[in-house]
């Protein structure tokens, strides 16, 4: 198996984040995969909308086309969000993009 290969199947393992409804792995745009600088993950542009659970456990539904970002530990930094969805009496509207703490709380929306 090519190096780049290998990489871009383990980045797409780690991006599998919460259970979609069919726990589907999440689609990362070719050319798109960014890495922090321990190796883990970043984020990538994706295919598809695809659904997240934050640090808090709320169900997100992150919109196709856009980037997902996520912190060293797996947690959900950024998305833009596909569907309206209150964050502790704080609403978001789509599609803006919603900035997240890594504990899941709210940091920035829209």
């Amino acid at each position: 198996m090519k190096p780049v290969f290998a990489t871009f199947i383990m980045a797409l393992a780690c991006l599998s984040l919460g259970a979609g409804p069919a726990r589907a792995q999440l689609q990362c745009s070719a050319g798109t995969l960014a890495f922090h600088a321990g190796g883990g993950l970043k984020g990538c542009r994706i295919d598809a909308d695809h659904q997240f659970f934050t640090a808090q456990g709320d169900k997100i539904i992150c919109k196709s086309g856009h980037r997902v970002d996520q912190y060293p530990n797996g947690a959900v930094e950024s998305c833009t969000i596909a569907e309206p969805h209150t964050f502790a009496g704080v609403p978001c509207h789509r599609p803006g993009r919603v900035r997240l703490n890594p504990d899941g709380t709210l940091r920035r929306c829209g």
